[in-house]
C-alpha cells in the first residue's frame, strides 16, 4: 500500500510541474498534428483528441482515444523526467 501512495504522491506532484505538462503537451500535440496531416487516426475510439484542421476549419476526426493519450502522456513524461535526470547529472 506504501508503494501505491508514493506513486500517488509522485503524479500528484508532476501535476504542479509545468516543465513536465508542457512535455507531454508537446508531445501529443505534436502527435495530433503529423496524424492530422498525414490522414491518420487510430481506430474509431468513442471519445478522444481531436485536432483543427491546417486551415484553422474543424474537424471532427478522433486521432487518438482518451486512453491512449494518456498512456502517450504518461509517456513523454516519463522520457523528459529521464533527460532532465540525464541533463542534471552531467551537469553535477
Amino acid at each position: 500500500m506504501a508503494e501505491v501512495n508514493e506513486s500517488a504522491e509522485i503524479l500528484r506532484g508532476l501535476v504542479e510541474d509545468p516543465k513536465a505538462l508542457y512535455a507531454a503537451h508537446i508531445a501529443l500535440e505534436d502527435e495530433l498534428v503529423m496524424m492530422r496531416d498525414s490522414r491518420m487516426w487510430l481506430g474509431m475510439p468513442a471519445n478522444g483528441l481531436v485536432i483543427r484542421e491546417r486551415d484553422g476549419s474543424e474537424s471532427d476526426i478522433i486521432r487518438i482515444g482518451t486512453r491512449e493519450a494518456v498512456r502517450r502522456a504518461l509517456v513523454a513524461i516519463a522520457d523528459f523526467l529521464e533527460r532532465d535526470n540525464d541533463n542534471n547529472s552531467k551537469n553535477a
